[in-house]
């Protein structure tokens, strides 16, 4: 699987032109967006070709070692991957888009860019492999008393699974259910603080909404968790401590858990469910 020459990597200074700018496609990926079809992605670029294991997949390698995969979810672009040669180093990556937001655990770098709507993610060490997410605003997703502009407080389980189905959101959208639970995983795009983001929905035997919280991999740098915890107190006010974690509002609540200082995840419930706690 291979493509007619990929263009070389051309001195600029201390910055490797290969990269681009700051968070955007670069190479053979420099014109992709999210939620491109197969037949578009394939007039960019001819060279790919499906995966033998995954259908959804697609993947080829340039003449410099460079190799693109794109991922697709109902035949629209979900996310996409560039993995460098080992020429090109993190180092490399950095002294062309700056510094990265260090984040330990899961994540070793994040770039986001808020014009393209995308998220950057690279692995760890000194190679250099970059996976693209669509991402939108956390204060979009979550507005004040919504999440991606659905209210689901108080209203049947059933209503809120139908309108969020409505939306056009490029991951899996299978709901799991058990009794007075609905869950929906990688549904909803990554945001500026969250790498992505899964929905719990909980109601008791009137199959009424009175409990939701996004379960997410938080971004754990510092940088993160305070973002995480000023959009709160913007949408929120101002918070009152339980244990390590922190309540917003009146009714219903809002609690940003953690442990320590280590955020753990973020639940909205009515204050009669979070007072029996």
């Amino acid at each position: 699987m291979r493509l007619l020459a990929f263009a070389c990597v051309v001195a600029c200074g201390n910055r490797p032109s290969v990269f681009g700018k700051t968070g955007e496609p670069f190479g053979l990926f420099a014109n992709l967006r999210m939620g491109m079809s197969v037949d578009e992605v394939a007039k960019i670029a001819p060279g790919l070709k499906p995966d033998p294991k995954d259908a959804n997949q697609y993947e080829t390698e340039a003449t410099d070692g460079t190799r693109y995969d794109v991922y697709f979810v109902d035949g629209h672009l979900a996310k996409f991957e560039i993995y460098l040669p080992d020429k090109l180093s993190r180092a490399d990556l950095e002294r062309a888009w700056g510094a990265p937001r260090q984040v330990d655990s899961q994540l070793a770098i994040v770039y986001t860019n808020a014009a393209k709507t995308l998220r950057v993610e690279g692995t760890n060490g000194n190679s250099v492999g970059l996976t693209f997410l669509p991402m939108v605003p956390a204060e979009k997703l979550l507005g004040k008393e919504t999440f991606d502009g659905v209210k689901l407080m108080g209203r049947p389980v059933a209503e809120v699974e139908r309108e969020l189905a409505t939306k056009y959101h490029l991951q899996d959208s299978d709901w799991r259910h058990s009794d007075y639970h609905a869950y929906i995983e990688n549904v909803f795009p990554a945001t500026e603080l969250w790498m992505g983001t899964a929905l719990d929905i909980s109601s008791g035997p009137d199959a009424i909404v009175s409990r939701w919280s996004i379960v997410g991999s938080y971004d754990t740098d510092p940088t993160g968790q305070a973002g995480l915890t000023a959009l709160c107190e913007k949408l929120w006010g101002k918070s009152t401590k339980e244990g390590d974690s922190l309540v917003y509002g009146v009714d219903p609540v809002t609690v940003l858990g953690r442990t320590g200082n280590q955020i753990d995840g973020l639940v909205f419930e009515t204050k009669q469910r979070h007072d029996l706690k």
